[in-house]
């Protein structure tokens, strides 16, 4: 064999081993998803809450999730080998799986069961991507995010998720507290004509979130929606600082075109920016529909914006690399880890009070316990809500006074 034709053998043969010894060691990492949970108990956790502005994780009976593959659990645990397999790992989404255990699998319902073990809707198991069956897969449960999914199918997610709710005998329609979970947006960034595009097209993907919001609104009662803020994608240009980059960048050609070295933005500047921007609007758009109060006009529903994902930026290691521990093998989904630390960002965001909720992506949070004084899920009225009752008790009191 010709010296060059083995100088190239061993290089093929030396660049594959690394990368499997990277994978190895990215496994290893991406294995720690468990969460010990030293919360107390809440010793009014059996008095069932009256309006979803005093919901507390206890009432929760039935949990679902809509969105895109993130939420569905895509690749989660998937090798290079096995990536070809499109499986999603909807037991590990982190908004909505509810595999094992919270000690071995964090997840928004695993959490959830610390307080009510009975809870249902949850995913569990693997499902095959684009399946026509995951609707009625009883793996499923009632997270119907389907990955490739971009805001203008959402609200397709939405009907199929209420028509499962009724349909499941174990669901009380009318009166059982749900929590459902919505984050959409990463693949309409990905694939938005971002060469030469209008800027309207936030303003078309926030009309499409609202028009779900809208029929959630109108169709499905005792509810409180999660609505997760859209991440700007740029994030992603971290992930060539690793030897592990040039696999990384292989995936965003086909998997992100319009972001970080994605086959149409590459690594241009200009295209990268007007991604960011198109991102930022889109933010403030989101931010803007929540805060017109059009979500709350009752004590039976509401949506909240839990806005952890606008300030984040892929972490730096002790050795100077990008960590990449949080993503999948294609780096572009979560890992089990990466799984953990957004399911326990969205739980702190929950119990932080509107305004004053996180907005900078924490890789190493400690859960937030809700205690005795403060056991209520936050919302934009909760905080008026007990004002009121505060007055109240206080007027009732002057009143026993004058009365003496």
């Amino acid at each position: 064999m010709p010296f060059a034709a083995v100088t190239s053998l061993v290089c093929v043969l030396f660049f594959s081993l690394l990368l499997l010894s990277l994978e190895a060691g990215a496994r290893a990492q991406q294995n720690i998803s468990g969460s010990f949970f030293n919360c107390p108990q809440l010793t009014e956790a059996s008095s069932p809450a009256e309006s979803v502005h005093r919901l507390k994780p206890s009432d929760i009976k039935v949990v679902g999730a809509l969105g895109n593959s993130l939420t569905a659990g895509y690749a989660m645990q998937a090798t290079l080998e096995n990536y070809g397999n499109v499986t999603e790992y909807r037991g590990l989404s982190w908004s909505a799986g509810g595999d094992s255990s919270l000690e071995y699998v964090t997840t928004l319902p695993n959490l959830v069961k610390q307080y009510n073990p009975d809870l249902i809707g949850f995913s569990v198991n693997t499902t095959t991507a684009l399946d026509p069956s995951n609707i009625e897969n009883p793996s499923t449960g009632f997270n119907l995010a389907i990955s490739g999914a971009r805001a203008s199918n959402i609200l397709f997610e939405a009907v199929a998720m209420v028509a499962k709710m009724k349909a499941d005998q174990r669901v009380n329609f009318e009166e059982d507290w749900k929590l459902v979970t919505l984050l959409v947006g990463g693949n309409d960034l990905c694939q938005l004509p971002c060469i030469d595009s209008p800027m309207g097209y936030p303003d078309a993907w926030v009309g499409n979130t609202k028009e779900t919001l809208d029929y959630l609104q109108e169709e499905l009662p005792k509810t409180l929606v999660n609505l997760v803020q859209v991440f700007d994608i740029a994030i992603l240009k971290g992930a060539a600082n690793n030897p592990y980059g040039p696999v990384c960048k292989s995936f965003y050609s086909t998997l992100c075109p319009c972001g970080p070295y994605g086959s149409i933005a590459m690594n241009n500047s200009t295209i990268l920016d007007h991604t960011s921007e198109v991102a930022r609007q889109y933010q403030a758009s989101l931010v803007e529909l929540i805060n017109s109060g059009q979500y709350n006009t009752g004590n039976d529903f509401t949506v909240v914006l839990q806005p952890f994902f606008t300030d984040i930026s892929l972490p730096i290691g002790p050795s100077g690399y990008t960590d990449l521990s949080t993503l999948a093998v294609d780096c572009f989904h979560f890992s089990p880890s990466g799984g953990r630390v957004a399911a326990v960002n969205l739980w702190n965001n929950m119990f932080q009070d509107v305004g004053e909720k996180a907005e900078a992506y924490d890789y190493d949070p400690t859960i937030l316990c809700p205690t005795d004084e403060e056991p209520y899920i936050r919302t934009s009225l909760a905080v008026q809500v007990v004002a009121s009752l505060v007055t109240y008790s206080v007027a009732v009191g002057l009143g026993m006074l004058v009365a003496l």
